[in-house]
């Protein structure tokens, strides 16, 4: 009986093995049609300029945190007040347009932006 079952399991997978082959063959990735002009980037360098007023930040730094529209946290770390301007490299998904930016500047002061990003640059001034 145990026999009779092995050998069952493994005709199966054999035969499970071998069906995605034969249904493939003869496909192969040069014979994929690729659209002219078609690239595969996915992503696209963004440079982000920031600074922030003194008025803002009187203790001198504040708490910067950059994410997509969905939630996903791009850059989250240190602004520097008195006009110090930050800049930053990020990696933006194609279909991104728009960062929100949200300087977290002590005592309860939040403030929150959306930026826009149509090109490769884009710049921020909190005050």
């Amino acid at each position: 009986m145990k026999k009779t079952i092995l050998f069952a399991m493994l005709m199966m997978s054999a035969v499970a093995c071998e069906l995605p082959l034969k249904a493939r063959q003869g496909a192969t990735l040069g014979d994929t049609k690729v659209p002219p002009g078609f690239t595969f980037k996915t992503t696209r360098g963004v440079d982000v300029s920031l600074t922030a007023s003194q008025a803002l930040l009187p203790s001198g730094t504040g708490h910067l945190k950059l994410s997509l529209a969905d939630g996903r946290v791009l850059f989250d770390g240190a602004l520097k007040g008195n006009l110090t301007e930050r800049k930053l490299h990020l990696s933006l998904p194609m279909k991104d347009r728009t960062l929100i930016a949200t300087l977290d500047a002590g005592s309860g002061k939040i403030v929150r932006t959306q930026v826009e990003v149509p090109a490769s640059a884009a710049t921020v001034y909190f005050q």
